[in-house]
């Protein structure tokens, strides 16, 4: 666990309310910078999921650190990742 989270932390501790429905046995953090894409049939299976608390924390920074309107990044920098251009247009939360 990072001593001072960033702003592109999301911290589920195991004091949370709803920890327990995440299936993670210690403290964790999600961190929102590190966004990689899956592979749907690579996944073996479910641990848990995230309480409607840390959901609505992830799309709120979602859309703050990625500058998101209506679904679409603007601009041509992205605070939370510098090399992010507009190459990345649509998003879904």
């Amino acid at each position: 666990m990072p001593a001072s989270p960033g702003p592109a932390y999301v911290m589920l501790r195991q004091s949370d309310p709803g920890f327990g429905m995440t299936g993670l046995k210690t403290d964790s953090a999600i961190k929102l910078d590190k966004i990689a894409t899956i592979i749907r049939v690579m996944v073996v299976g479910v641990i848990g999921e995230l309480p409607e608390t840390a959901r609505k924390e992830v799309n709120r920074k979602m859309v703050d650190l990625y500058r998101i309107e209506n679904g679409e990044v603007i601009g041509d920098y992205c605070p939370a990742h510098p090399l992010m251009s507009r190459s990345i247009r649509r998003f879904s939360l």
